[in-house]
């Protein structure tokens, strides 16, 4: 679910219907929908996508949800057919080698470019990340293609210690941006754990939702339970 979240996997969504009667009384009905990932191969959109993953720490992810990459250690490693850029969890800090005056220009000209969770953001991006974690995010752009399959429920109370986000980035007062999801504290909305920022053809979007975190979580568990099954 995690993966699916951000990059827009679409789901078969089976419906459950179900009544509970005692003698000829009903007491008990219940309706839900589940999302069940479809096993044949995915593609998003079609795109041709580079991933630069120093910590190599979201390519299990990619690889488990059946997306097609090609990994980077560098911006000269980028082909001109390449739509989607993600730069992995935890992949930037003081000594990134991506020039980002090469990577606006490459936005400029096209190219869409997902960060996912990060510590550290170089000030030429404009966002600044607190420490502001957030059991709840809340939809403000309900028509971004993010949220396809997604329910507001998806984005509460994630595994663990329920936290959906840690490191936040605070809400800008200006900019040429959209925010996408909201949290906040008690003096109101004033985080944006998604944002898109569109540059001339092309555009970012950071994401400080744990996917990386919590899926990893999510796969000890399940190792550990087959371990002692």
């Amino acid at each position: 679910m995690r993966g699916q979240l951000i990059l827009g996997f679409l789901l078969l969504k089976p419906h459950l219907e179900m009544e509970l009667y005692k003698d000829s009384e009903l007491i008990f009905e219940e309706n839900k929908t589940y999302n069940v990932f479809p096993r044949e191969k995915l593609n998003i959109r079609d795109r041709n996508i580079a991933l630069y993953d120093p910590l190599t720490i979201n390519q299990r992810i990619l690889k488990n949800s059946r997306i097609s990459y090609n990994v980077i250690e560098s911006l000269d490693e980028l082909t001109d057919d390449v739509e989607l850029l993600i730069i992995g969890a935890h992949a930037l800090n003081a000594d990134t080698t991506i020039d980002h005056n090469a990577l606006d220009i490459l936005v400029e000209n096209g190219l869409n470019v997902l960060v996912l969770e990060q510590d550290y953001l170089p000030a030429t991006f404009g966002l600044e990340l607190v420490d502001a974690p957030a059991t709840v995010v809340h939809k403000r752009a309900t028509d971004s293609q993010i949220f396809d399959g997604i329910t507001d429920d998806d984005l509460k109370f994630w595994r663990k210690n329920n936290y959906v986000v840690e490191k936040n980035i605070l809400n800008p007062m200006f900019g040429n941006l959209k925010v996408i999801s909201d949290s906040g504290n008690l003096n109101g909305l004033v985080y944006s754990p998604i944002i898109e920022i569109p540059k001339n053809e092309g555009k970012y979007i950071f994401s400080q939702l744990l996917i990386e975190k919590k899926y990893k979580r999510s796969e000890e568990r399940r190792v550990g339970k087959e371990c002692r099954s």
